[in-house]
């Protein structure tokens, strides 16, 4: 009963999560739509507004679904299902659901805002409601047929590579990466939209037709149009449809080779226990890009953002003096280690390390070494991924902004006792909601309590810290003074619950057994 209740919590807090994350982007895709309604509208281009939002839905579909078509290709599943008295065609259009349904999701967070703010500005018509709602409908198709064939030309290059994790994790982090700058760069974008949108547009409509007669469908109540948006929609991905289920198995069983491996030998030097479990975790985690992502994003920001303080310096202090000002003169030291710790805050790699054993925990229980040895381990796998890239950062930061000794040392504590204290905080929270159900190493990471509770519980937690000294404790001690208080809290809370794994979490996790 225990299991089934916090069964349900968990989903409960996954929904209210997600909830959350959808309401929050579509407001942003509102914001945007709503600052470019009126002046496309009035440029006689409305046709634009929807064609616009067509190709962010298009872009947003291939990007996000890319990586789980490659699950049509590469699933680990497939000799398995094979195996089954299932046709192979029910295989292929059983995943081309799932992947649809997120094609659909990622449409709604473009594709709802924009249809309110449309409505709202009394734009719509019955005809143009009814084609919009049907060309929703479409759209993901479009999006889904050029996602399965990258996801296929993937498959099929990266089975041939030998650094298949880094090439994949690389790629993730360019989409990423692309992403952040265009979004940096959304207001020029906008004023040059907004200056220049005849032009743009004209330049879309021969350039892009299918989403022209998208958008032109729509707002001109074109049924010519629209046809033609349904051919190009329904046509191709009826014809990759009828091409994979023709030649699933085919495609499934077809050995496309691998890259070899020349063996070398070397010698083997012997290491202590937990040095060997360390190293076994630390190479489990460089091999799962999706791990990587998920648990460790911000290490790849704070690296970035080591180098960014020395080449563009004097943006950075100006925009820590703007800071400054704002928050009521705080020091740029305080501020460089307020928004370091903050940056920590997305890393929670310890929170799912013991959900990864999955059914393989029993090896990790069944080890001649003391449990904590064990727990040590996990944690500095967590300090290896976080604590190294912060510190870079930090001596960055130290070097712009520290006016002291004391100032160049608390830029690097700070953060690093708030590092030890999650990662010490996320393996106790995993040992008590741990979760081996998964047949995905994504849903450990992304969707287990513990992960989430730890990455929300270390948000609201440097929050409280700072609203705390801004609205109350500033009027009675120095924030470099509350730095160093707060960092001596962060270092003996990381101790008191180190002292509990080491003692009753050893013998809880002797307990719990995985799937």
């Amino acid at each position: 009963m225990r299991r089934k209740n916090g069964g349900i919590s968990r989903r409960i807090l996954l929904i209210l999560i997600l909830l959350f994350v959808f309401s929050t982007l579509m407001l942003t895709f509102g914001s945007l739509f709503f600052l470019l309604r009126d002046s496309i509208f009035d440029a006689g281009i409305g046709w634009f507004y929807f064609s616009l939002q067509a190709v962010m839905s298009f872009a947003l579909g291939v990007f996000g679904t890319i990586f789980s078509a490659q699950t049509l290709f590469t699933s680990r599943d497939n000799e398995l299902l094979m195996s089954m008295p299932i046709k192979p065609w029910k295989i292929l259009i059983s995943r081309l659901l799932v992947v649809l349904a997120f094609e659909y999701a990622f449409e709604a967070i473009i594709s709802v805002p924009a249809f309110i703010i449309w409505v709202m500005g009394g734009y719509a018509t019955p005809i143009g409601v009814l084609y919009c709602l049907a060309g929703y409908t479409l759209l993901p198709l479009m999006a889904l047929t050029i996602a399965c064939f990258l996801a296929w030309m993937l498959s099929s290059i990266i089975m041939r590579i030998k650094r298949k994790n880094v090439i994949t994790l690389g790629m993730s982090l360019s989409i990423l990466l692309l992403y952040l700058r265009l979004y940096a760069q959304l207001q020029n974008y906008l004023n040059t939209l907004l200056g220049r949108g005849v032009e743009i547009s004209e330049a879309f409509r021969r350039a892009i037709p299918p989403l022209y007669a998208f958008g032109a469908g729509i707002v001109n109540r074109s049924l010519m149009d629209f046809a033609e948006f349904m051919c190009w929609a329904i046509i191709p991905f009826a014809l990759m449809v009828a091409v994979m289920m023709s030649n699933y198995r085919k495609i499934l069983t077809t050995n496309k080779g691998t890259a070899k491996i020349v063996y070398k030998e070397k010698a083997v030097k012997a290491s202590g226990a937990c040095l060997a479990l360390t190293k076994k975790e630390l190479a489990h985690y460089i091999s799962k890009p999706t791990v990587v992502l998920n648990t460790s994003i911000s290490s790849v920001f704070m690296l970035i953002g080591a180098g960014a303080m020395f080449v563009k310096r004097a943006e950075a202090l100006s925009y820590l003096e703007r800071l400054s000002s704002l928050l009521g003169d705080v020091p740029h030291a305080a501020i460089a280690a307020a928004a370091l710790a903050v940056m920590c805050c997305m890393n929670n790699l310890s929170a799912s390390l013991i959900s990864l054993e999955g059914r393989h925990l029993w090896i990790a229980k069944t080890i001649p070494v003391h449990p904590k040895v064990i727990f040590l381990s996990k944690l500095y796998t967590h300090m290896l991924s976080s604590a190294f890239p912060c510190l870079a950062a930090s001596v960055s930061a130290a070097f712009l902004t520290a006016g002291s000794i004391s100032d160049f040392l608390l830029i690097i504590v700070f953060p690093q006792t708030f590092i030890l204290l999650s990662a010490v905080a996320g393996l106790v929270i995993n040992l008590l909601f741990p979760r081996f159900d998964w047949t995905s190493e994504t849903q450990p990471v992304k969707q287990g309590a513990a992960a989430m509770i730890t990455l929300f519980g270390s948000m609201a937690l440097i929050t409280g810290v700072f609203m705390s000294y801004i609205f109350v404790i500033r009027r009675y001690i120095g924030v470099m003074a509350f730095g160093w208080i707060v960092s001596a809290v962060f270092a003996g809370a990381a101790f008191v619950l180190w002292r509990w794994l080491s003692g009753a979490g050893a013998k809880r996790l002797m307990k719990i057994s995985g799937v």
